[in-house]
């Protein structure tokens, strides 16, 4: 089977949790900024934390991006060993996945938003978007690594931005330097949140499910309206229904008709007992393709 026949399963919903889990995270920090009195101890720990939220979301965002459309990984980025071939030969998309954003993260804020909007295809400037966070991940590296000693690592990467003149100059935590930057992070988030929706609008979970059961049916005796009740607003399936034509369907079809059923129920029941040798090597591809979908796709 050619990655090209394979449907594109990206849904919106999906895409904007990362950036939905990290706004939550850094408003609650946010929220234990602004009490006062608190350590120094506490305003790193929380500097650090919100630091991290903002590179998890980056990372989980890419990570579910690339799993649904892996041809966008770039060839200069595959590297397989033979243990990882034999050792992962169904899941060796997620292990380059990995082994991507590992090395991805090592490199600059600039860097990262770079990869970010490119493979995202974001109607945005990385380097705009990566100005505000500069002096910010500049600051939590010298925190982590240099007892917030500046270094020459700190004002190349800082930029403009950086709060001292020169490398050896002590820097602070301030709580209105927590307070900024977890701000500045705030709205990061939301400007990412509202570029992907701006370009995926129109990926949700209702389109996702139909370019699948267009990919398993080329009969067109199975439209996918005649099989299902859906509620468009709701963006889910509601109810399953027997097909107008559904007493003339193949062998094939109806063995995959009842996968689908299956999945969608969550009874064993609806998935009559049938083996692979039955299908042809097209249609073996398409059966182990679908269930590997749905190992992460829900259509219940």
């Amino acid at each position: 089977m050619k990655l090209s026949e394979k449907p594109n399963l990206l849904i919106l919903e999906n895409l904007l949790r990362p950036a939905e889990l990290t706004a939550s995270g850094i408003s609650e920090i946010a929220g234990e900024a602004k009490e006062p009195d608190i350590a120094d101890v506490v305003r790193h720990g929380l500097f650090v934390l919100a630091v991290a939220h903002v590179e998890t979301m980056l990372s989980d965002t890419l990570k579910y991006y690339l799993s649904v459309i892996p041809q966008k990984i770039e060839k200069e980025n595959l590297s397989v060993s033979k243990d990882e071939l034999l050792a992962h030969q169904f899941d060796l998309v997620e292990v380059q996945i990995e082994k991507l954003l590992q090395g991805l993260f090592y490199k600059s804020i600039d860097d990262i938003l770079a990869y970010f909007c490119s493979v995202l295809s974001l109607d945005a400037k990385a380097d705009n978007l990566s100005a505000p966070l500069r002096e910010i991940k500049a600051t939590r590296n010298i925190l982590l690594h240099n007892k917030l000693v500046s270094n020459s690592a700190y004002i190349e990467l800082a930029g403009e931005n950086r709060r001292v003149a020169r490398a050896g100059e002590n820097l602070k935590i301030t709580p209105s330097y927590l307070t900024g930057s977890v701000d500045t992070l705030l709205l990061f988030v939301a400007k990412v949140n509202r570029l992907i929706r701006a370009k995926y609008k129109d990926y949700t979970r209702l389109a996702a499910i139909k370019r699948l059961w267009a990919f398993t049916f080329k009969s067109p005796v199975m439209p996918f309206e005649d099989f299902w009740v859906f509620d468009e607003k709701a963006d889910r399936l509601s109810f399953r229904k027997k097909g107008k034509h559904e007493d003339c369907i193949s062998g094939s079809e109806a063995a995959f008709l009842n996968v689908w059923r299956a999945h969608f129920s969550g009874y064993t029941t609806d998935l009559r007992a049938f083996t692979i040798y039955t299908f042809d090597r097209d249609n073996q591809a398409k059966l182990l393709y679908l269930l590997s979908v749905f190992r992460h796709f829900s259509i219940q």
